[in-house]
C-alpha cells in the first residue's frame, strides 16, 4: 500500500500553462504561470517523492551514510532549484504563437476549475479517496463513454508517461546516492543504474496507467462529459501538444540533472564531515 500512495502522489495528471502580462519580462511571465496553473504546486511535491525512495533505504545503511544522503537529497531536489530548472526548460522550447492559445485556454473559467480539481486531488486526504474509488471500480466500473474520455485525456497529456519518469528518475536518484557510497572498483555507471531501476520497478510503471486512469476518474469527478470533451480538445491541440511535450521534457531533464548530481555531492560527501 506504501508503494499505491507514492505512485497516486505522482500522478498528478494536468500541467497547465497560466496567464501573464504582456509587458511583464519572460521569466517573470514563467513563473507566474507556473504558480496561477498549479505546476508550482505540483513540482514542489517532487522532494517528497523523491525522499521517500531514501525513506526505504535508511535502515539497511549505518547512520553516517543515512545523514550523508539525508543532506545530499534535500540540497538536490531544493523547490526553488526544480522550479528554475523546470521554467529553463519551458523557455528552452518556448513558442510565441503556442504560448498565446495556452494563455487563452488557461485563463477560461473551465481551465481555472480543472486546475483548482487538480491541485485539491494532491491532498492525503484525497489520495485515501483514490484508493477507495480503485477498490470500487473493481465491482462497478466506470461508464465506457467516461473511460473512453479519461483514456483520451492520459494520452493527449502524457499523463501516464510523466508519472512513469518520475518513478524511474527519482528512484535513478537514490540507485546512484547508493552507488556513490561503493568503493570505485565496485561502483556501476549512471546508464546501467538507470537500465537496472527502471527494471527494478518495471511492476509499478505496468500498474501506472491503472493508477493514473483512477486519478484522473477521482480528480474530474465533478466535471460533464462535455466538460472533458473541451479539455481534451485542448490537449489535443498543436498548442496543447507544445505544452504537454515541453512540461515533460522540462521535467525529465531536471530529474536527470539531480539524479546524476546525487552521485557527485555524495563523493565530494565521503571526504568530509556530512
Amino acid at each position: 500500500m506504501k508503494n499505491l500512495c507514492s505512485m497516486f502522489l505522482v500522478t498528478a495528471v494536468s500541467f497547465i500553462l497560466p496567464a501573464c502580462a504582456g509587458h511583464l519580462d519572460r521569466k517573470t511571465q514563467l513563473r507566474e504561470l507556473m504558480e496561477l496553473s498549479g505546476l508550482q504546486k505540483q513540482v514542489n511535491q517532487v522532494p517528497a517523492h523523491a525522499l521517500s525512495f531514501l525513506k526505504e533505504e535508511e535502515e539497511r545503511l549505518p547512520p553516517d551514510q543515512c545523514l550523508l544522503l539525508s543532506r545530499v537529497f534535500h540540497e538536490t531536489y531544493d523547490e526553488e532549484k526544480l522550479l528554475q530548472g523546470v521554467q529553463a526548460g519551458i523557455e528552452k522550447n518556448f513558442d510565441s504563437e503556442f504560448f498565446i492559445k495556452t494563455l487563452k485556454w488557461m485563463r477560461s473559467p473551465l481551465a481555472r476549475r480543472i486546475t483548482k480539481l487538480e491541485v485539491e486531488s494532491s491532498s492525503p486526504e484525497a489520495l485515501k479517496q483514490m484508493q477507495a474509488l480503485a477498490e470500487q471500480l473493481l465491482t462497478k466500473p466506470a461508464p465506457d463513454q467516461r473511460m473512453k474520455l479519461i483514456r483520451q485525456l492520459d494520452a493527449a497529456t502524457h499523463g501516464t508517461e510523466m508519472a512513469t519518469d518520475m518513478v524511474i528518475l527519482n528512484a535513478w536518484g537514490i540507485e546512484i546516492g547508493l552507488n556513490a557510497l561503493l568503493l570505485e572498483e565496485r561502483r556501476s555507471g549512471p546508464e546501467t543504474l538507470l537500465s537496472r531501476t527502471a527494471f527494478a520497478h518495471q511492476q509499478m510503471i505496468k500498474e501506472q496507467k491503472e493508477l493514473m486512469q483512477v486519478s484522473l476518474l477521482y480528480t474530474y469527478q465533478t466535471l460533464t462529459d462535455s466538460e472533458l470533451e473541451r479539455y481534451a480538445a485542448f490537449a489535443e491541440s498543436d498548442a496543447g501538444q507544445w505544452y504537454y511535450r515541453t512540461i515533460r521534457i522540462a521535467f525529465k531533464d531536471v530529474l536527470s540533472e539531480a539524479a546524476l548530481n546525487i552521485g557527485k555531492c555524495v563523493e565530494r560527501g565521503l571526504h568530509g564531515p556530512p
